[in-house]
């Protein structure tokens, strides 16, 4: 075997079938020798080609499925502030909906940088280092590969309404498209916008303003050199936010302006839009769990973090009347009162059936346990939406449910507990479920001392049965 054809590619598989059948023991060993004839002086040249596939055949091998996965997370991790479960009601630009990242992953790869993002995946693939150190690289390279690319291929067909219909049909739909140009605005001006964020405390008040007002002289330099993107800084600076109203605030400390409508004559209202979007965005939340089992968190806490939202928000700046963001923050007030509406209504009715002691056969039993989870969530719901009474158009439904619920609450406490006090020893259990539901009721609606007084008398009934309880 010559040196000139023992690196040919046939004699290369040959000899990687051979290697690759061998133990990783008998691999090892042969490394050694091999290593071992080099320090000795050994020339030969087809030592060095066999030392180079003994060792890739001992590499770690990753799947393709494995590869793509973590080039695709790393490739699109500049995304992640931009990213939002929810759509939005008014698309904002640079908020981009989490559903769109796999149609946009597609046509890339398949469309725009195919064999940039192939031969990319390929050397990852084949590098000695694990996934996670070897890809961030790859990434970064073929991030900014595709931005000329990816424009370039929208540019070309733009003129074409046809065209461009069909693209967007192609990714889904033109949300997805208008996602898409956002996910390349991102990418090619992420370095810029992580030079004005590293000078960004991690946690921003929107009072007092010293420094919001700090952040001023990095937000103008970027704002002269990019007035089109403001709104992509606005949504980093969202997350830099303890509350949307900390856009607010640099919007009328940069603009210089106390009010909305001198704002939306500057470049800075899309601080404003951004702070808007986070309104509309908990409006969304709010819908998604209106039926009382989003995993991701309860109705009453989406209640009341809009309703923090909206009040922080209307303290930083009046946009009553005929401005744009007076309008729209009408609409989410009749939006969310809409939402909960039907809940509210309905949340006495809860109560009652979460109450009544079920029955198996002759022997009485319990109070259905999911009926008081149900009943307990949606109380909460009713305390939070009397909280947030001001951001919501339900006073009439709101205070009619209060106190039809805190009716309910005394009038079962007297019947249960009265009930309990006379009643034979086989429903004495059951029926202490049943005032143990209304403690627990008591305590969200009322406070804990009115539910420690139901808690008191139903002592007295439990173990004083013929004395009246307190």
């Amino acid at each position: 075997m010559t040196a000139q054809n023992s690196g040919s590619p046939a004699i290369q598989k040959k000899l990687q079938s051979y290697l690759e059948a061998l133990s990783p023991g008998a691999r090892e060993m042969l490394v050694r020798g091999i290593e071992s004839a080099k320090i000795q002086g050994d020339k030969d040249e087809n030592l060095e080609l066999i030392l180079e596939v003994a060792r890739a055949a001992d590499r770690p091998r990753h799947s393709q499925g494995e590869v793509e996965a973590v080039f695709k997370a790393e490739f699109f991790k500049p995304l992640q502030p931009f990213l939002v479960r929810e759509t939005l009601s008014q698309r904002q630009d640079g908020r981009i909906n989490q559903s769109s990242i796999d149609a946009i992953w597609i046509w890339l790869k398949r469309d725009v940088a195919r064999d940039a993002i192939g031969a990319a995946m390929q050397a990852i693939a084949a590098s000695s280092e694990p996934l996670d150190k070897a890809t961030p690289p790859y990434a970064s390279r073929i991030r900014e590969k595709v931005v000329p690319m990816g424009r370039r291929y929208i540019d070309l067909l733009a003129g074409d309404e046809d065209e461009m219909q069909r693209l967007a049909g192609q990714l889904g739909d033109k949300t997805i498209l208008e996602d898409a140009r956002d996910a390349l605005d991102i990418f090619q001006y992420c370095d810029a916008i992580d030079a004005v964020m590293k000078k960004a405390p991690q946690t921003l008040e929107d009072e007092p303003e010293g420094p919001l007002r700090q952040q001023v002289g990095a937000i103008n330099a970027f704002t002269d050199k990019h007035p089109r993107k403001v709104h992509l800084l606005a949504i980093r600076f969202l997350g830099h936010a303890s509350t949307p109203a900390v856009l607010v605030r640099l919007a009328r400390i940069l603009s210089n302006s106390a009010t909305a409508g001198a704002i939306e004559k500057t470049v800075y209202k899309s601080f404003v839009d951004v702070a808007w979007s986070e309104i509309d965005r908990c409006v969304e939340v709010v819908r998604a769990r209106k039926s009382l089992s989003d995993e991701n968190g309860t109705l009453e806490e989406a209640l009341m973090e809009l309703h923090r939202t909206v009040r922080r928000i209307q303290i930083a700046i009046d946009v009553e009347g005929m401005t744009e963001w007076g309008r729209r923050l009408s609409d989410f007030r009749r939006e969310t009162s809409e939402i909960l509406r039907e809940l509210i209504a309905s949340i006495p009715g809860l109560v009652v059936r979460a109450l009544r002691p079920q029955t198996q056969g002759d022997t009485m039993m319990g109070p259905d346990p999911e009926a008081v989870a149900t009943a307990r969530e949606a109380v909460k719901v009713l305390r939070a939406a009397r909280q947030a009474i001001d951001t919501l158009a339900l006073n009439n439904i709101v205070n009619k449910a209060r106190t039809q619920v805190e009716q309910v609450i005394e009038n079962s406490s007297k019947t249960h507990i009265d009930r309990l006090r006379g009643a034979p020893s086989d429903e004495r259990a059951a029926l202490a479920e049943v005032v143990e539901a209304i403690i627990e009721f008591a305590r969200i609606v009322f406070d804990e001392d009115y539910a420690a007084l139901i808690r008191r008398s139903l002592h007295i009934a439990t173990t004083k049965a013929n004395l009246k309880s307190a």
